[in-house]
């Protein structure tokens, strides 16, 4: 029998279980996000840098029009370059692209994001939510 471990940002701590989503790549992205926001205030950061942090990957995953586990390294590049046309500092960008890092790296996917996510996330049912990547330990 397997058991999980409580870690901070850990997917069953953010996704109820036995609830139907009608939008379950949403619902893993939302977990996704609030599992992030938990382990980062964790290592006590502060509210703001939580908040715009968790903004900024919604800002992406916008711009993008993709979830997490379909980013490419080009979304990035893309995405860098159309802050620079908004006249961003140099500085802001590479924050922003550190934050995106960060997430990236807490959901197990490095910077490339260009893993696909494991079948039961393709193949989410309305009864049974997959669980996020790289958020939840299992011992058997």
């Amino acid at each position: 029998m397997a058991r999980q471990v409580d870690l901070a940002g850990a997917a069953h701590l953010v996704l109820a279980p036995g609830v139907a989503h009608l939008d379950p790549q949403a619902a893993v992205f939302a977990a996704m996000l609030e599992g992030w926001a938990r382990q980062q205030r964790s290592r006590l950061l502060g509210e703001g840098t939580v908040g715009k942090r968790v903004r900024l990957v919604r800002r992406f995953a916008e711009f993008t029009s993709e979830y997490p586990w379909s980013w490419q390294p080009g979304d990035v590049e893309e995405f860098s370059v159309s802050l620079r046309g908004d006249a961003r500092a140099p500085s802001t960008i590479r924050a922003y692209q550190q934050a995106l890092r960060l997430f990236c790296d807490f959901t197990d996917r490095g910077l490339s994001c260009t893993r696909r996510p494991p079948s039961p996330l393709l193949a989410a049912s309305r009864t049974r939510l997959p669980t996020v990547p790289g958020t939840s330990v299992t011992f058997a």
